[in-house]
């Protein structure tokens, strides 16, 4: 008798022991990697109307998606907003992550500008194009001069930074930059033009949320968390524009009415498409990464195609309150 006494003792002592240990986890962070692009202001604007509180997620701003892809890989970041090109390109690199939020699609607000007075591309021929040197900056490049019947060759190309272009362009030197928001906008109101954009390639630049497929219990809590707030955040921007706009404005250099601007060219991706294009056996998205993965090897970004069929993980979306 006294033995199985001690032995309930003893289990539940473990019990205990196990449960202290569990609860006595370090609180680590949920770090999300973004850069400045009007879209991602969303998940600012959460943190400022307190939709985090208490939950430990840091926010982390980077001057180009080159140097969030260095601290994702290297693990110092638990999800990163990035287009589908980076997205591809770290999936062949390691088979790992998985996209779990669709946060918006490119409508314009991707572009190439030319110095005025030029009105088209082929007014800068044999002048410098800037453009980042990156999938999505080479993509955007190859893509623009397919559509205008021109190639790499009618152009000085200058790569240059995505956070040192507005200024080599008005330094003058470049006469023409493949670029995007909030830059657009900025050189548009001095009067430059925008002569190829997102418009004419449609749901070909696409925002994702991507996450490793290793967090720990706790940072999947957390990612839930960032999840709704996600959501209510563009609620709330869309009932409220102009106090949204006003709360995050200055992370992107902007007026709030040229803020409020720039969604003119990018459609924020509402909970119904993102369960509709994430969810499922073979969801809607697949045909998207599978043809842009495609036309990047095509187009030499990739070396190979890797395999997009298991970049998903639908259980945040579902779990969202509507």
């Amino acid at each position: 008798m006294w033995a199985s006494i001690g032995a309930v003792i003893l289990a539940m002592l473990v019990a205990v022991f196990l449960l202290a240990s569990r609860n006595s986890e370090p609180d680590e962070p949920l770090r999300i990697g973004l850069v400045v692009w009007p879209p991602y202001e969303m998940a600012y604007l959460a943190e400022d109307l307190g939709y985090f509180d208490g939950h430990n997620i840091q926010l982390i701003d980077y001057g180009s998606p080159a140097e969030f892809v260095v601290a994702y890989q290297a693990g110092s970041l638990d999800a990163v907003g990035t287009v589908l090109d980076y997205a591809i390109e770290m999936q062949l690199a390691d088979p790992v992550h998985k996209v779990v939020l669709m946060i918006d699609h490119s409508v314009g607000g991707d572009a190439v500008v030319v110095r005025a007075p030029a009105e088209s591309l082929v007014d800068i021929k044999g002048k410098r194009l800037g453009y980042e040197a990156s999938a999505l900056g080479g993509y955007m490049l190859s893509r623009a001069l397919e559509t205008n019947d021109l190639t790499p060759d009618d152009f000085v190309l200058a790569p240059t930074d995505i956070q040192n272009q507005e200024a080599e362009f008005r330094a003058g030197n470049l006469d023409g930059v493949v670029t995007y928001e909030p830059t657009v906008t900025s050189l548009q109101t001095d009067g430059h033009a925008v002569v190829f954009d997102s418009s004419q390639i449609p749901f070909e630049i696409i925002d994702v949320l991507l996450s490793h497929d290793s967090l720990s219990p706790k940072k999947q809590e957390k990612l839930h968390v960032f999840m709704q707030g996600w959501f209510r955040a563009m609620a709330y921007f869309r009932e409220n524009p102009q106090d949204a706009a006003a709360r995050v404005v200055d992370r992107q250099g902007l007026s709030v009415e040229d803020f409020l601007a720039t969604f003119e060219g990018v459609e924020l991706i509402d909970l119904e498409t993102n369960r509709r294009f994430l969810a499922g056996a073979e969801p809607a998205l697949l045909e998207q990464l599978t043809s842009h993965r495609d036309k990047m090897v095509e187009l030499g970004f990739l070396p190979e195609a890797p395999d997009v069929s298991t970049m998903f993980d639908s259980r945040y979306i579902e779990a969202v309150d509507k």
